[in-house]
């Protein structure tokens, strides 16, 4: 039985919630062989199995992502092709403030000192 097998039914058959967490696991561990050791090695005290694999899913993803576009260029450059350019696939991580946010805020900024200092330019205090 994997997960989401019994969904829809009155009683699933499942007698506590250790074998929710049984299921659970084997579906984890079916659809990501090696999540639930790694999510036990790298749990916080008091975190569940399934908060880790929460937590640490976004990596592994982008691990296991990385890890194939490496070996699809290393097969293109076997191949004797270019390589890709990742960044058309958002495979890259942007850190920095679009060029949007950059005005939206140079505006609030320029704003905000003429609101300061317009009074103290006039002679008002």
């Amino acid at each position: 039985m994997s997960l989401g097998d019994a969904w829809g039914q009155e009683n699933p058959g499942y007698e506590s919630a250790l074998d929710i967490a049984r299921v659970t696991g084997q579906a984890f561990e079916q659809a990501a062989p090696g999540v639930l050791q790694t999510a036990e090695a790298n749990k916080f005290p008091g975190e569940s199995t399934l908060d880790a694999i929460g937590r640490l899913l976004p990596q592994l993803a982008l691990a296991a992502n990385q890890r194939e576009l490496l070996k699809i260029q290393l097969e293109r450059a076997q191949r004797g092709q270019p390589p890709l350019d990742a960044s058309n696939y958002g495979l890259g991580v942007n850190v920095g403030l679009s060029p949007d946010t950059q005005k939206m805020l140079l505006i609030g900024a320029a704003g905000l000192a003429a609101v300061l200092l317009l009074p103290r330019l006039l002679g008002r205090r």
